[in-house]
């Protein structure tokens, strides 16, 4: 049977109260500003929770649970994790061929030296999708994916509108 270390979960728990601490010392308009921007997405995860939870049982245990699990959940999809896990499961990959960096890589360079002249600090990979379901996106925080054979006028207006 796995023994349970309580100083680690008495120092989690110091770490979590001083996190809940430090939010209620959020400006109420900071806080109110995040809610109302993003309602929809706080309403379906309470309704997410609420629903596992009663679905297992309801009990204490089972509410922190839900809550655990749907936190780390989204942790691990917010992470570089998630976005590498999304980039194998939509097979995206990154350039191969000299007609893809011929071809793409002047584009990017010019949207990406523009965007870096906003934020100095960003990284991003250009990565190449082979079905014809979308022309372009961004895949997490790092990745820009395009289609493998775009159409010509699709993609500069791509790269041109997002500079």
């Amino acid at each position: 049977m796995p023994t349970i270390n309580l100083t680690r979960i008495k120092a989690y728990l110091t770490r979590a109260k001083t996190y809940l601490a430090d939010l209620l010392k959020t400006p109420p308009s900071l806080l109110a500003n995040f809610i109302a921007s993003n309602a929809i997405y706080v309403a379906c995860s309470i309704i997410y929770v609420i629903i596992a939870a009663l679905l297992l049982g309801g009990s204490f245990k089972v509410w922190l649970f839900c809550i655990l699990a749907y936190s780390l959940s989204l942790c691990i999809a917010l992470s570089p994790i998630g976005e590498a896990i999304l980039r194998f499961t939509e097979n995206i990959r990154p350039l191969y061929t000299k007609r893809e960096t011929e071809y793409l890589l002047p584009l990017f360079n010019e949207v990406y030296d523009n965007a870096k002249i906003h934020n100095p600090s960003l990284k991003l990979e250009m990565c190449v999708i082979d079905h014809m379901n979308i022309n372009a996106c961004a895949i997490g925080r790092h990745t820009i994916a395009v289609t493998n054979n775009p159409p010509q006028h699709a993609l500069t207006s791509f790269f041109h509108n997002t500079a």
